[in-house]
């Protein structure tokens, strides 16, 4: 587990995050309660994809391995929503509202849409963050 999040966090290939995405899956369905325990670990790397334009294939593989993976993630521990909202603030809602206003074909706003409610689940208690929450409301207005 530790390789693959390493790997995708060193390496900017698609073809490391299609792979990585697609080790996780394996392992999400092998050793769930091992997937639980560790999602802090490789639950960030994997919602990164969701609006990488760089590798829009990964893209889509991280979407339906969110899909498959939500009853393992939810609830997420503090620890990955403090994460997720340190992430939101640095780059992801940026690239949200880039996305917003100037969609293309592979990522649409339905993309967006998408990848929010990703996020907004992802960082659960942290929504008590009103910042948070008002900068990503701004994205849809």
């Amino acid at each position: 587990l530790d390789a693959i999040v390493k790997a995708m966090n060193t390496f900017s290939s698609q073809s490391i995050s299609k792979e990585g995405v697609a080790a996780f899956s394996l392992l999400l369905t092998q050793v769930p309660h091992v997937m639980r325990s560790t999602r802090d670990v490789w639950v960030p790397p994997v919602y990164r994809l969701l609006l990488n334009k760089a590798f829009p294939v990964a893209a889509d593989n991280a979407e339906a391995f969110f899909v498959r993976a939500l009853s393992i993630i939810v609830p997420p521990p503090s620890s990955l929503s403090r994460r997720t909202k340190e992430d939101l603030q640095k780059f992801l809602i940026k690239d949200m509202n880039d996305i917003w206003a100037q969609p293309d074909k592979i990522f649409s706003r339905e993309r967006v849409l998408s990848a929010w409610g990703y996020y907004v689940v992802l960082i659960g208690p942290s929504l008590l963050f009103k910042q948070v929450v008002n900068d990503m409301l701004k994205i849809v207005r």
